[in-house]
């Protein structure tokens, strides 16, 4: 849905020509992207990070390269910077095939003062934060992004019980944990379903993900919750080393916890080759909680 509403069609409507690939490598991406003169790319965060790593050593010419997109998920900051410092006008979209499927955007010129920020809703959106209770919450306040629109969806094909929980109120009910500032803009703060609570505390995964991403032998990672009878949830990291990176487990946890609250700080680190993803790229925490818990549930009740 996101490639065929951000890119495809738009551009082929205004008679624009698109260069599709039928896989990804990023030495493939690049050569594509020099031959065709390539204006404007659209890519998930882990493309983008391949291509960061690719770009320095290839002698690519991405000179006719004015706009890169990147949606799916939350982009990494150090990969915004890497991708910028390499002359690349970088911005991040938010959609969901709910929304058909974009829902915000960050302008460039934005990116550098609100890294992390989603920006604002696009032309016909309206967005609101609300609690528990479909409150709105105070500027700041974290709670569930809600949206209004011509473009948002009817409903579920022939699923009644979650069309009705996903629409209420007049409102579409993402499960996205939000919150925005005084200007405008929205951060996603993580997915309702995948925030930790250790200790009675709630843990954002992306803020701990953005803070170990910092660490220059780090590739990829994920954070989530393991069940522990002591604490609920426990904070746990799986991490995918840079090409030379030496750091152990140990070490990028205690790194980590100098940085962060000690409560967020992961106690469980695991370093392995690859993350497991869908077809869109995106991390299959299931699998992960599945693989390192045992089970694919975040509690111990």
């Amino acid at each position: 849905m996101g490639a065929l509403g951000v890119h495809t069609m738009p551009f082929l409507f205004i008679g624009a020509c698109v260069a599709i690939t039928e896989n990804f490598t990023p030495a493939g991406w690049l050569e594509a992207a020099e031959k065709y003169r390539i204006t404007k790319a659209f890519n998930v965060p882990a493309m983008w990070a391949a291509i960061a790593q690719a770009l320095p050593d290839s002698g690519s010419d991405l000179s006719a390269l004015t706009f890169a997109v990147s949606g799916g998920a939350p982009c990494p900051i150090p990969i915004i910077r890497g991708l910028q410092g390499q002359g690349m006008k970088f911005t991040e979209g938010f959609g969901m095939t709910e929304t058909s499927p974009i829902a915000a955007c960050l302008a460039p010129e934005d990116v550098v003062d609100h890294a992390g920020s989603i920006g604002r809703p696009v032309n016909f959106n309206e967005f609101a934060i609300l609690d528990e209770e479909d409150h709105e919450v105070p500027v700041g306040a974290v709670g569930e992004l809600c949206i209004q629109g011509a473009n948002v969806f009817v409903g579920y094909w022939n699923r009644p019980a979650e069309t009705a929980s996903a629409l209420r109120g007049g409102w579409f009910h993402t499960g996205d944990l939000a919150m925005v500032d005084e200007d405008g803009y929205y951060t996603l703060v993580d997915r309702k379903r995948d925030m930790i609570i250790s200790g009675g505390e709630n843990v954002y995964p992306i803020e701990v993900e953005q803070v170990i991403y910092e660490h220059p032998d780090v590739n990829e990672v994920a954070v989530f919750g393991l069940p522990d009878e002591q604490w609920g949830e426990v904070v746990t990291a799986v991490v995918v080393l840079g090409e030379g990176g030496t750091t152990t487990a140990d070490e990028l946890r205690e790194w980590t916890g100098a940085r962060i609250a000690r409560f967020k700080a992961p106690k469980q680190v695991h370093l392995v080759d690859e993350l497991p993803r869908n077809a869109t790229g995106k991390i299959l925490k299931r699998t992960l909680r599945e693989t390192w818990g045992g089970t694919a549930s975040q509690v111990t009740r």
